[in-house]
């Protein structure tokens, strides 16, 4: 609360500290590190840190002479989390007319291209989206709107051909396209009305919930036909051998599909939510009837692969404050686009994929942005 504007007035040093420490650390790595760069490690599904600590795990007991760096991250969601808000940041604050120079334009290049390679799906996907949210909500001027466009095409472009991250998104929008059309075709079967006295309005009534659903059958089987052609089936070793057809191909997608189903459980049971840290509490409680592989319900246990999961399921109808609050954020004029959207994109971003409160800057960005309105509703009453 006292030290918010010495944070924003340092936040860009922050920025490009973590940006040489990771180019540092990269570059000490290929020198002295145990084994060369190989391109497998560019890779959407395990990718650059996780394949490093495979390799450190592996040759580290046969390594005596060369100098063994320790991994910055665990694995590449983890670097994600902070990737998403330093690019979105850059992009802005490069593209300035003010801040136009080519140091400036080459570091971001730079970061761009080594933060932008090495994220998986979730953040690619995240600044596809939060760079439309911006090239559609907030002033920008040619050169940033230039950037922003060419983020959205990287992203999309990068997850199509990229086998891994396809399958991962196909398999998500799948599984949740079959789930919607599930619950539709249900509500419209319990709504049809039962005829006993030949009313003609019921007759009616009824066969357009027969037209209803027998064009949602017809969408699903095309959707899955179109799904079937496109994506190439993964290994099916892994998978459960009931409901084989129904569950994801992709540990990624199924661990998301179950907590989203936790998700809807507990605020059936529970509007209120289970408190503070306590999801594991609901996921302990939830009894899938669906016959998920048995390491999905052991899976981010605590942490819900998502703090938007988390988050409604501890605070339940509370939660809504604080998306209250980051909407009330966006709209200050009194901080800078690129330290608003800073914020705005760890807070997005962990939603979406995070690891609790605690990682990520996720709770540093919370309290910056809910002092920040705060602040600004006293100003404006003082006023």
């Amino acid at each position: 609360y006292l030290k918010k504007d010495f944070i924003y007035q340092n936040l860009k040093k922050l920025i490009y500290s973590m940006i040489f420490l990771v180019f540092i650390y990269l570059i000490i790595e290929w020198i002295f590190g145990p084994v060369p760069f190989e391109s497998k490690m560019i890779d959407c599904n395990l990718g650059w840190f996780y394949h490093r600590r495979i390799i450190y795990l592996s040759q580290i007991s046969n390594i005596e002479e060369n100098l063994v760096i320790p991994l910055l991250f665990a694995e590449n969601s983890h670097f994600g989390m902070i990737a998403v808000p330093i690019i979105i940041y850059l992009s802005i604050r490069t593209f300035k007319k003010e801040n136009l120079n080519y140091q400036s334009i080459m570091i971001f290049a730079l970061t761009l291209l080594i933060f932008g390679m090495v994220i998986s799906t979730t953040y690619l996907a995240m600044i596809t989206f939060i760079s439309t949210l911006i090239l559609l909500f907030s002033k920008t001027n040619k050169f940033q709107k230039i950037i922003l466009f060419s983020l959205v095409c990287y992203g999309i472009i990068t997850i199509s051909i990229n086998y891994q991250c396809s399958i991962r998104l196909y398999d998500t929008a799948l599984n949740v396209k079959r789930n919607i059309i599930k619950s539709i075709k249900a509500d419209l079967v319990n709504n049809k009305k039962v005829d006993l006295v030949n009313n003609k309005k019921v007759d009616l009534v009824n066969n357009k919930f027969d037209g209803l659903i027998s064009l949602l059958d017809k969408v699903d089987n095309k959707t899955d036909n179109i799904y079937n052609k496109i994506i190439r089936p993964l290994n099916k070793a892994d998978r459960s051998s009931q409901n084989a057809e129904t569950q994801p191909l992709n540990l990624s997608s199924e661990v998301f599909i179950y907590s989203t189903e936790i998700m809807m459980d507990s605020i059936i049971k529970n509007i209120y939510g289970y408190g503070f840290n306590n999801y594991a509490d609901s996921f302990d409680q939830y009894k899938s009837p669906e016959n998920y592989r048995q390491i999905v319900k052991f899976l981010n246990r605590k942490d819900a692969s998502g703090n938007f999961i988390k988050i409604i399921v501890e605070y339940g109808i509370f939660s809504l404050i604080l998306f209250g609050i980051v909407i009330l954020y966006s709209r200050l004029e009194t901080i800078s686009l690129e330290n608003k959207l800073f914020f705005i994109s760890i807070v997005l971003t962990q939603l979406l994929r995070g690891a609790g409160y605690f990682n990520g800057g996720f709770i540093f960005a919370v309290s910056i942005i809910t002092v920040c309105v705060i602040q600004d509703k006293k100003f404006k009453v003082n006023e």
